[in-house]
């Protein structure tokens, strides 16, 4: 536009020179070609630089402009009409057609600006009406209307070529609008409504950006799993929401908060050591609680793991290392925060060693089974043997159970671990004599699994072994942890004839209305009350309940953990029916239980 004004500034000085040869003509354009020159100059270096104005700047600056351009084309205006009024009527004519041809160039590039082009336009336009009418020159009367009517279709132009820029201003901001609001669902938990893990991931990456030293918790809620499988998923997403609700309302701006996925939160915040063990452990205590669902009411717990970035190290695992907390913190310390550390590394590190050995013993089918007696009480007679799991790793020798069990019913191998153990016990078992039973014990994860009756069904049909001879054990907790899939899996159990029992039976939280639901065949009783039988009172007084509670139920008694005669004598004076202990025997290979079982007169030896 500034371009345009110099040419025509220039061309207007000469023409009014040639028609008054007076170089005062051109020297009053000077001023006008040197503020475009500048203000061009300005706004190519706005364009190349940028600005940001406020909007009230932008209305002062666009009405600025309009007034401007009016109150210019009139001056011009008035100057052309001076410097040819004493000419002849066509240098008039001409002066005013190019004062109104340059409105209408100028207008052209403030067409996004339709108040300044037509304000200019029908100044412009006015102008050249006055001056034909002040002529008295019926020539230049009669040109008017021409003038008025491309005035108005330039006008007409211009407010189309707005409507269509402002149409597609509009557009722009709903498609920025759009990107907006879809970049926010990407980043939003649907169901909680806080950040999700891909916000988590942006916000962690800026704060690595800074140099500076920050903090991550991960929150695991624990007895999360059983409101859904008992309540259903409804009262889960209930309590996931209220439980993000607990979150949020308690941290201040500086914690930024997002859910994982599941039922998994995470924390990410400024502050370090001290400072922040004591948010993790706030939100954990308000996480933690009653919750009301549809059906009644439920308790969930919290556990927490923290990890810390180093100011200006590398924190791309820091996920990884609150994760490991969180996994002590859910072993060890329910309801608690587990600070990492690099123990606890070193504890991952070997766990994952212990997993990819787990898988490449499975591959192998390097899992073998131990035998411990199971006698009775009344007539020392062996009855049974437990199917015992034992590994020998071929580097680093035998792996105690405690140590692979746990570990393969976390990662889900446990499976594939006792559908080995259960095929080979039982083709050792079905060489026994017929009165001589099979104990095996079936982990949490199989109880909540379907079809797992079938699983021991073609055991069994493989083996030859008779359901009559296996007694499957589910541990009290295995039981608890999904009563509906214990109800069903004990219940397809019986009905292929093969019998139940409950296995460490005082470790959980059992009701008798439970235990008569499941209809079990045989209680275990946890070790940990048998071995303190002899010296305290309690124990003893939990034992003899347990044991009238099985006659009066009709269920078989076992006391697990029998390791000396008088622990013997007073569980027989009691009435408990079957004890098993390293006083009754210790595991042993399937070629000894062979040996012994050989002859039944020998199965009294061990006890």
């Amino acid at each position: 536009m500034y371009r345009q004004m110099i040419v025509f500034a220039t061309g207007f000085g000469l023409f009014l020179y040639v028609v008054n040869e007076s170089l005062l003509m051109i020297a009053a354009f000077v001023p006008v070609i040197g503020v475009a020159v500048v203000r061009g100059a300005h706004w190519r270096r706005l364009q190349r630089d940028g600005y940001d104005l406020a909007l009230p700047a932008i209305e002062a600056a666009l009405r600025k402009t309009t007034l401007l351009g009016m109150v210019l084309y009139v001056l011009y205006s008035l100057f052309a009409i001076a410097a040819t009024w004493s000419s002849d009527a066509s240098l008039i004519s001409l002066a005013m057609m190019i004062v109104w041809g340059s409105a209408i160039g100028v207008s052209f590039y403030l067409s996004v600006l339709p108040h300044a082009a037509i304000g200019i336009v029908g100044t412009s336009a006015a102008s050249v009406a006055v001056a034909f009418v002040a002529s008295h020159d019926l020539r230049m009367i009669a040109s008017i209307p021409i003038v008025l009517v491309v005035s108005h279709a330039s006008i007409g132009l211009h407010r189309a070529a707005f409507e269509n820029f402002r149409q597609l201003v509009l557009s722009h901001a709903k498609v920025v609008e759009m990107r907006g609001e879809a970049l926010e669902m990407a980043m939003t938990d649907m169901l909680t409504g806080l950040p999700n893990r891909r916000a988590l991931d942006a916000r962690l990456a800026a704060m690595q950006a800074t140099k500076a030293a920050f903090s991550v918790a991960m929150i695991d809620l624990d007895g999360f799993k059983p409101v859904n499988d008992v309540n259903g998923h409804a009262a889960g997403d209930a309590c996931l929401r209220e439980a993000a609700r607990r979150l949020k309302d308690g941290l201040g701006d500086e914690v930024f908060a997002a859910r994982m996925g599941g039922d998994e939160f995470a924390l990410l915040g400024r502050q370090v050591g001290d400072a922040f063990l004591a948010v993790a452990e706030a939100a954990v205590r308000r996480i933690a609680g009653a919750y009301e669902v549809e059906g009644g009411r439920v308790v969930i717990g919290a556990s927490c793991g923290v990890a810390v970035s180093e100011a200006g190290g590398p924190a791309t695992r820091l996920l990884e290392r609150a994760d490991i907390a969180l996994y002590r913190a859910k072993a060890q310390a329910r309801g608690g925060v587990v600070l990492f550390c690099e123990e606890l590394e070193e504890e991952a590190r070997s766990r994952a060693l212990l997993e990819r050995a787990v898988h490449d013993a499975i591959e192998q089918d390097a899992f073998d089974v131990r035998f411990q007696p199971i006698a009775s009480l009344r007539s020392r007679e062996i009855v049974a043997f437990e199917a015992l799991a034992r590994w020998t790793h071929p580097k680093f020798g035998p792996v105690p159970p405690d140590a692979f069990i746990p570990l393969a019913e976390q990662t889900g191998l446990i499976e594939a671990v006792s559908e080995q153990l259960l095929r080979k016990a039982a083709a050792h078992a079905a060489r026994w004599p017929a009165h001589v039973s099979l104990a095996f014990n079936l982990s949490a994860r199989h109880v909540g699994r379907p079809g797992v009756e079938r699983e021991i069904f073609l055991a069994l049909q493989r083996s030859g072994l008779s359901p009559r001879q296996l007694v499957i054990e589910i541990t009290e907790t295995a039981i608890m942890s999904d009563c509906v899939a214990a109800r069903h899996v004990v219940g397809a159990l019986k009905r292929l004839g093969v019998r139940v029992a409950l296995d460490d039976f005082g470790s959980g939280y059992s009701s008798f209305g439970q235990l008569a639901d499941l209809s079990i065949d045989k209680l275990k009783i946890d070790r940990a009350f048998v071995q303190r039988i002899e010296e305290d009172e309690k124990s003893r007084s939990i034992v003899r309940a347990i044991i009238g509670m099985c006659a009066d139920l009709g269920v078989v008694c076992l006391a697990e953990g029998v390791e000396t005669e008088a622990q013997f004598r007073l569980l027989r004076e009691w009435g408990c029916d079957l004890a098993q202990g390293y006083l009754i025997g210790k595991p042993m290979t399937a070629a000894d239980v062979e040996h012994l079982v050989a002859d039944s007169r020998d199965l009294r030896k061990l006890a």
